[in-house]
């Protein structure tokens, strides 16, 4: 028997939607979480990336690249950033 009071925390890069469940869900490609015990994962932002599941943070694209927020991969741009 599963006892509450000895459920613990999820760790970074993981989450779980409602308090008590018995797993915690990785972050997807896109995602991070950078703090244990989150309900959610957050959106990588626009111009960073994340590839990878379980993330704890988002990379920056390289010059001449871009995304959008949420994104797992950069993509070649035509128009610099400044």
């Amino acid at each position: 028997q599963i006892s509450l009071s000895s459920c613990l925390a999820c760790p970074k890069g993981y989450s779980q939607e409602y308090e008590g469940s018995l797993f915690c869900l990785p972050c997807i490609k896109g995602e991070y979480n950078n703090i244990s015990a989150q309900s959610e994962c957050w959106n990588c932002p626009a111009n960073t990336k994340n590839d990878q599941l379980n993330a704890t943070s988002c990379l920056d694209c390289v010059l001449g690249k871009d995304s959008v927020a949420n994104s797992a991969k950069c993509r070649f741009t035509s128009i610099p950033r400044p």
